[in-house]
């Protein structure tokens, strides 16, 4: 793995167990911060797999042995439609969780991948 890669690898892995909670948009972000980090679209797609499984387990992992806290945050805080979706969104199971975020990440990935290919050429 070159040393960019690995750093946005890295990086990618941050982003999303920070803002992995957030459905969809949090696992896009991270793929897309490592996709830029790469040279073309096959390699931001292959880091984005990786950090979105690395972090889907982990944060599978978390929310289940958690459930209570993060429903306390979207049902208080964040209470309204917001917290309506994430609640809805959590309560699909742990299967729709990890696919969900790995997809994304995937997805965000291969678009970093994009932009940074057109960034060094």
């Amino acid at each position: 793995m070159e040393r960019g890669v690995g750093f946005g690898a890295l990086v990618g892995l941050v982003v999303i167990l920070l803002l992995g909670w957030v459905p969809l948009i949090g696992p896009l972000v991270a793929g897309y911060l490592a996709g830029l980090h790469t040279k073309h679209r096959n390699q931001g797609a292959e880091i984005g797999f990786v950090i979105g499984a690395v972090g889907a387990l982990i944060m599978t992992w978390l929310f289940y042995i958690t459930p209570s806290q993060v429903f306390v945050i979207t049902e208080g805080p964040l209470s309204g439609w917001v917290g309506t979706a994430f609640t809805y969104y959590y309560s699909r199971g742990p299967f729709v969780l990890i696919s969900a975020t790995v997809i994304m990440a995937i997805i965000g990935g291969a678009l970093g991948g994009i932009t940074s290919g057109k960034r060094s050429s």
